[in-house]
């Protein structure tokens, strides 16, 4: 009965994945009982999402026991960790511009990134830009609610506030 409601969980979480729900592969991934996690496809799964999202963290933590995938998330995890002080300080400073090269130069392309680089675009007033980047992020995960928040809301610069409270918050996951 547990390895039916398992398979049914992931396949679900697969289908979500291949159709670019991320989101949903979690929330479907989160259904599986406790004791599933023991199979490599569905850390394979948990692994891949979260590292599309952006948090390589918790990518590398799904990753750690399958043998071909944990050189490639550690190394994910150690190129984001490098560039990311660096990014932060420019931040700090106010200097967006700055900060969204170090992310351009340095970022694996997932949700969160290309929402910082939407973000740090907005700062910088190039709307047109900004907007490209959260569209780029739907196209990873298309029921991402962060991704269509800024969307929808953010307008122009009065919403600084915001978004640098909002990068804050990442970049302490």
């Amino acid at each position: 009965m547990i390895e039916n409601i398992s398979n049914y969980y992931y396949n679900e979480a697969l289908d979500c994945a291949k159709n670019n729900d991320i989101s949903g592969s979690l929330k479907s991934l989160k259904k599986l009982p406790k004791d599933s996690y023991v199979n490599i496809e569905i850390k394979k799964l948990t692994a891949l999402c979260f590292m599309r999202l952006g948090y390589y963290s918790k990518a590398y933590d799904y990753a750690l026991d399958i043998e071909e995938y944990s050189d490639f998330f550690k190394n994910s995890l150690l190129k984001y960790e490098s560039f990311i002080d660096i990014f932060v300080n420019e931040i700090n400073l106010k200097n967006y511009k700055g900060a969204l090269k170090i992310l351009s130069e340095n970022s694996g392309k997932s949700v969160i990134e290309y929402n910082m680089e939407g973000i740090l675009y907005f700062l910088i007033k190039d709307f047109t830009k900004g907007k490209e980047r959260f569209l780029k992020a739907l196209e990873l995960d298309i029921y991402n609610s962060t991704t269509i928040h800024f969307i929808l809301n953010i307008k122009d610069k009065k919403d600084s506030n915001f978004i640098y409270t909002f990068i804050q918050k990442i970049l302490r996951r």
